[in-house]
């Protein structure tokens, strides 16, 4: 049986490039962290499939897709809401998945560039 498999590609913006070029940037480095944690794809954590290198335009990641996003999980369910222990299983994940990350002393946050 032949599936399909599907990547999740990031491209950063000129400026996001430069700034990892700069060093003031650190995504690559925290994906690979990541992928060195887990030794391959595991539920929460990236893992680093490919990059460009460093003389490329715009840096670029590879990494699979987790899972869909909880937005499409919901509109899949027949009542288009999530019972609470589909809730619970969501929340524990990104809270293990955010100790791991903790552990290795990386920080998730919603800034922006």
């Amino acid at each position: 049986m032949e599936y399909n498999v599907y990547h999740a590609i990031k491209i950063l913006t000129a400026r996001a490039t430069k700034d990892h070029h700069d060093g003031h940037r650190f995504e690559l480095e925290a994906i690979q962290t990541t992928t060195a944690l887990t030794g391959g794809p595991s539920y929460g954590l990236p893992c680093l499939l490919d990059h460009d290198g460093p003389h490329g335009h715009h840096l670029s990641i590879v990494t699979p897709i987790l899972s869909e996003t909880v937005s499409s999980f919901r509109r899949s369910a027949p009542s288009k809401s999530l019972d609470s222990q589909k809730v619970k299983m969501i929340f524990c994940g990104a809270v293990e998945a955010l100790i791991d990350l903790h552990a290795t002393n990386i920080m998730h946050t919603g800034q922006r560039y």
